[in-house]
């Protein structure tokens, strides 16, 4: 992690993830390289995991937007 300016921080080594099994998916793509940013899975142990960290979202409108996909998500 580098140090947090007024736009975020810029993250040297984000995480490609990729899900453990067939009952999760990838919902998000790093636009650089087309890796997993995100993976998913329903069920009685839902879960989203992103491979990097949310406060590293620059714009607040975006980084909220990710939290409330992922909290409905959780929720269905």
């Amino acid at each position: 992690r580098t140090a947090r300016g007024p736009d975020g921080y810029a993250v040297r080594d984000a995480d490609a993830v990729e899900p453990a099994d067939s009952t999760g998916a990838t919902v998000l793509r790093f636009a650089e390289n087309n890796t997993s940013a995100a993976v998913a899975r329903r069920g009685p142990t839902a879960v989203v995991a992103f491979g990097f960290p949310l406060d590293a979202v620059a714009r607040a409108a975006v980084r909220d937007e990710l939290i409330r996909a992922a909290l409905r998500f959780l929720d269905e």
